[in-house]
């Protein structure tokens, strides 16, 4: 089957956008005002705009629910 022009530069949008929600929600995750919540809230608000790669979206949540363990964990520890 042949790539045609058009198909092309459907698949570079597609990959803009994928592009642009992952640094959409790198920045989310950097804010350090807004907490673990928040933070997977914004991202899931992102994600589901359109599809953005089921590997990113695990990643993303993944790494958001580790950091809520380990403030968990630290948290623990500080209380007498």
């Amino acid at each position: 089957m042949f790539a045609t022009k058009s198909s092309k530069r459907l698949q570079r949008q597609a990959g803009k956008r994928i592009h642009k929600k992952r640094e959409m929600c790198m920045r989310v995750m950097e804010q350090e005002s807004a907490g673990i919540h928040k933070k997977r809230e914004m991202c899931m608000r992102v994600m589901e705009q359109e599809s953005a790669g089921v590997c990113w979206l695990h990643l993303v949540v993944g790494t958001l629910d580790s950091l809520s363990r380990e403030k968990q964990r630290i948290t623990k520890q500080e209380d007498p």
